[in-house]
């Protein structure tokens, strides 16, 4: 039960054997901030949503599923090991690490990148309101 709750509230670290390999998941460190933020990006909204729900192993096993490659280099990323390595890892796996990487990381979404991101398409909405630019021109 404690390490449920520790994955659920981000806890600092999360280890989970792959194999013989015991991969130990923190969250990101500001040494990895561009590459998770490049990997996470292009299903950040989906990411979002996923994660509204709490079920970060579904959620992984969704993303994974129609998100391949992006999950990829989130685990490898998030995990700190090698893109081929994830490649050969089992389905389960894979989706256990990326599940494992998003829980450790919901506070980095939540605290960091959502605000950020809905800061941003404030502004945007902002400015088409404003009229200064339309998008059907």
């Amino acid at each position: 039960m404690t390490d449920e709750l520790d994955l659920l509230a981000g806890g600092p670290e999360v280890v989970i054997k792959a194999g013989e390999i015991e991969v130990r998941v923190s969250p990101v460190r500001v040494r990895e901030l561009g590459a998770f933020t490049r990997a996470v990006q292009p299903i950040l909204g989906e990411i979002q949503h996923e994660l509204q729900g709490g079920d970060f192993a579904g959620a992984a096993m969704r993303l994974a599923a129609f998100h391949t490659d992006h999950v990829v280099d989130i685990v490898a990323t998030g995990a700190r090991v090698e893109r081929e390595w994830v490649m050969d890892l089992s389905v389960p796996t894979l989706i256990e690490l990326a599940g494992a990487v998003l829980a450790v990381n919901v506070g980095f979404f939540a605290q960091a990148v959502m605000p950020a991101l809905q800061g941003a398409l404030g502004r945007i909405a902002a400015t088409l309101e404003s009229g200064s630019r339309r998008l059907n021109s």
